[in-house]
């Protein structure tokens, strides 16, 4: 019985203890600029939101290792952790407040990972408003290509990072002292 308890006791605390959470940030008008505490694949990173070229964001653009994501899969799960975790989670306005993201209908946060030839393939997590919805799909553009004159699209500049730790409330402390009280009290009897 006390082995249950006990069990039972760290599938509540530990979760709590290991969880971290999503962190917006904006800049002093309300603009989301990037966002902290972003899981792809059991790794923590960090965004920014960049307007400009490929070339000019991502050393050159013509380099797999210019960019943090390597592969379509790799790719694949960051935008669909960003639709996950910020889009559905953190964020779910459909205003202009997300920088470079002024239509509309939709945004497309481009993660890109895969140079060739002066263009480049990105992943887009989608925003968009109830016709359209969230998603992830693929995009490819000349590296020249500048999102500062486009209203539907920016770079996503990814970094790795380590997870910011969310405390746990002082009640969890208190419920599992009593928790342990009870199985001493339990183990008397």
């Amino acid at each position: 019985m006390q082995n249950k308890i006990l069990a039972i006791l760290g599938f509540l605390i530990l979760p709590l203890i290991s969880n971290a959470a999503v962190t917006i940030l904006t800049d002093s008008n309300g603009q989301i600029y990037g966002a902290e505490g972003i899981e792809v694949n059991n790794s923590f990173y960090s965004i920014r939101l960049s307007e400009g070229s490929c070339i000019d964001i991502f050393n050159g653009c013509d380099q797999v290792t210019d960019f943090t994501f390597h592969t379509f899969d790799e790719a694949m799960l960051a935008s669909q952790a960003l639709v996950d975790q910020l889009f559905i989670g953190a964020w779910d306005r459909t205003d202009d407040s997300l920088l470079g993201c002024d239509d509309e209908f939709y945004c497309g946060l481009l993660t890109v990972y895969n140079p060739y030839d002066g263009h480049f393939f990105s992943l887009l997590a989608l925003h968009g408003v109830s016709a359209i919805g969230n998603g992830v799909g693929d995009h490819s553009a000349y590296a020249a290509w500048d999102t500062t004159y486009e209203d539907k699209y920016v770079f996503v500049i990814w970094s790795h990072t380590q997870p910011a730790m969310v405390p746990v409330p002082a009640a969890i402390w208190l419920f599992g002292s009593a928790m342990i009280g009870l199985v001493s009290i339990k183990r008397k009897n």
